[in-house]
């Protein structure tokens, strides 16, 4: 039988993980690897994942309504629809862009919160309040999204 799929944090921002569900900035560790990836979209790009994590049951995911947000990510990297077919066989797959972008987002969380002075706390408000209040002109066909769906998308107009 086989492993159920998981999701790996990257191992190098496990306490940083901790730390934030501990601080009941998210609820679940699953809720700060769907924030740190779409920040990892929007503000550092991908980040080999190195060592990975304890990993995160895929069903989690699935249960929270998360997937479509991971495999959009894996089809604005990859603009190919074929990135979804997990018998393609080429190239990198949907779980690996989505954990590189929530590594890429964990490092922008630990320099601009962690590591930031001030109040661990008031940082990570203060970064959710940046990414929720920024305001970008919406793509052609995309007018009816509101900021905070657009923001998540992240730059559509390469």
């Amino acid at each position: 039988m086989s492993e159920p799929r998981r999701i790996r944090p990257p191992k190098e921002f496990e306490r940083l993980i901790d730390k934030l569900v501990d601080a009941g900035i998210f609820e679940t560790k699953q809720a700060a690897m769907m924030f740190a990836a779409a920040l990892g979209k929007r503000f550092t790009g991908r980040k080999p994942l190195g060592s990975p994590g304890e990993g995160i049951r895929w069903h989690i995911f699935e249960k929270a309504g998360d997937e479509a947000f991971v495999n959009s990510l894996a089809l604005a990297e990859k603009e190919d629809i074929n990135v979804l077919d997990p018998d393609a066989g080429e190239g990198e797959d949907v779980q690996t862009i989505f954990e590189e972008y929530a590594a890429g987002g964990f490092q922008y969380l630990k320099q601009h919160v962690a590591e930031a002075t001030g109040d661990f706390l008031n940082n990570a408000l203060a970064i959710i309040q940046q990414y929720q209040t920024a305001q970008q002109p919406s793509p052609p066909g995309l007018e009816g999204l509101d900021s905070s769906a657009l923001e998540l998308l992240g730059d559509l107009d390469r």
